[in-house]
């Protein structure tokens, strides 16, 4: 069902009458802890399995030496399906703080 012109025009009216910001207008605002948690997890799909959890600032991404989540996302992709169980173990040993401190303490959040 689609609004009705005078709904739609309505809105404009009482919008500008309240003095409340036009949506359009108004800025996102940036999750700065999302983002980091966001590029942390990124970052454990990507390397985690690769080398030892005890060097993770030389970690190889080299074809024999392939991910083992990216080679679950990988076969996921192929069977079109939309779940990925991970391992919170793996987490842990990839970056506790990552999995203590934003994925156990803010699961509702993640």
């Amino acid at each position: 069902r689609q609004p009705q012109p005078r709904c739609d025009a309505m809105a404009a009216v009482l919008t500008a009458d309240v003095g409340m910001p036009d949506t359009a207008a108004v800025a996102q605002e940036v999750d700065k802890g999302g983002a980091e948690v966001q590029k942390r997890f990124l970052s454990f799909l990507g390397a985690y399995g690769t080398m030892s959890a005890a060097d993770t600032s030389t970690r190889s991404t080299s074809d024999d030496a392939r991910a083992v989540y990216v080679e679950a996302l990988n076969q996921l992709k192929d069977e079109e399906r939309s779940t990925l169980a991970i391992n919170f173990a793996d987490v842990v040993d990839f970056d506790s703080v990552l999995a203590h401190e934003a994925i156990a303490a803010e699961d509702y959040r993640f």
